[in-house]
């Protein structure tokens, strides 16, 4: 499941909407979103992009009209928050359009958004509570079944993660609920390996060499369950196979949460400058550069060794590191701790910002964050008592 993120994202969870957590989960999440808001996405193969086709693709949704209700309009900024550099402005609009509706506050769409918003913000306390209030007066509000099985997942709730995905069945497409549970089991490392199978069983229902021709919900279910696959596939240390389920796609229109998780298995596979190229030039076109995309990009520039490079990524970084510790902005935690494990290595820095990381969220990429950190400290201390004797 999506922390990421928007980005809100994470872990990565795929049950909820747009997270764009930083970390490989944040991630870093995004049924609901999909199968409620992306209307304009297509297939093609992975490459380069050019400016002219990612400011084109960027720009395929546009604003609804005055006549729009309060939950379309809500409905479209979510959807765009999810895609690079657009997440500040549009999650900006969305609460100032939730903080109008003090008449609303026991509305359902009022909760449903509320809940995705303070989920964005990682309170994931008030995100429950939201989501509890709304389930009471409708327990057949399937989207605020599925986000809050990613919220549960997120804090490590595994149990009641799993229950809120049974509740689905009788009340959704079977195929969603059990997609559902295979996600959430997933994270029990002792049912990865069969989730992992079953998922592909659930892939053979479609045929991949077509999914450029899908169309629909078919379209829809298919960048769900390859992202998922991928998702997977990466956590049973496979990146190669992680890399052939994220093949289908044209980067330069997916969201934040798909391109980190891009970026991460291609770090695995050591293709620094592939993630450069393509990933630094959609960055580069983006009004605003999010944290979790610079970082992967500083990252890759760090683990080339080329001493010409004038290392632009790693200077972004830098500021941008800068001024989130000024701030303690702990929503960012994730990717100060990778900042400080592979960019400009500092066991200690790393380690606290991994902690305040876990004591939000709690997914395996969470706990790795501070193991890391832990053995880059040892690693420190080792080294130095060799030089001292």
């Amino acid at each position: 499941m999506t922390k990421k993120n928007g980005s809100a994202f994470p872990m990565r969870s795929l049950l909820q909407p747009i997270k764009n957590r930083p970390s490989r989960l944040t991630i870093a999440i995004l049924l609901v979103l999909y199968l409620i808001f992306v209307t304009f996405i297509t297939y093609a193969a992975p490459r380069q992009p050019s400016k002219e086709d990612i400011v084109a693709n960027w720009t395929l949704a546009e604003l609804p009209q005055g006549n729009a209700s309060i939950e379309q309009r809500l409905s479209w900024h979510f959807e765009r928050a999810q895609y690079p550099g657009l997440e500040n402005t549009h999650l900006a609009q969305a609460s100032k359009i939730l903080a109008t509706q003090s008449t609303s506050r026991d509305a359902q769409f009022y909760l449903y958004f509320m809940a995705r918003l303070k989920q964005h913000q990682h309170d994931f306390e008030s995100a429950l509570a939201l989501l509890e209030q709304l389930l009471k007066a409708d327990p057949n509000h399937v989207n605020a079944r599925l986000l809050k099985a990613s919220v549960l997942l997120i804090t490590a709730q595994h149990n009641a993660a799993s229950n809120q995905c049974k509740a689905l069945f009788g009340k959704t497409d079977i195929f969603v609920a059990s997609a559902c549970i295979l996600e959430v089991n997933s994270y029990q490392p002792e049912h990865l390996e069969k989730s992992y199978q079953k998922l592909s069983l659930l892939l053979n229902r479609f045929n991949l060499k077509g999914a450029s021709s899908a169309q629909g919900e078919t379209k829809i279910q298919l960048i769900w369950l390859l992202q998922m696959a991928a998702d997977m596939t990466l956590r049973m240390d496979n990146p190669q196979d992680a890399q052939k389920w994220l093949q289908y796609f044209d980067l330069t229109q997916m969201p934040v949460s798909y391109l980190v998780l891009w970026a991460d298995v291609m770090h695995q596979l050591g293709e620094y400058q592939q993630i450069l190229a393509t990933l630094g030039e959609i960055v580069s076109q983006a009004p605003y550069k999010d944290d979790a995309l610079l970082m992967r990009l500083a990252m890759a520039e760090a683990s080339v060794n080329d001493s010409s490079s004038n290392k632009q990524w790693k200077a972004l970084a830098f500021n941008r590191v800068k001024l989130r510790v000024a701030r303690q902005d702990v929503y960012h935690a994730a990717d100060l701790a990778r900042f400080y494990l592979h960019v400009e290595p500092n066991a200690e820095k790393a380690y606290f910002w991994a902690q305040k990381n876990y004591q939000l969220a709690k997914m395996p990429e969470d706990k790795a964050l501070v193991e890391q950190a832990k053995s880059m400290g040892l690693a420190q201390s080792e080294s130095d008592k060799g030089g001292q004797s």
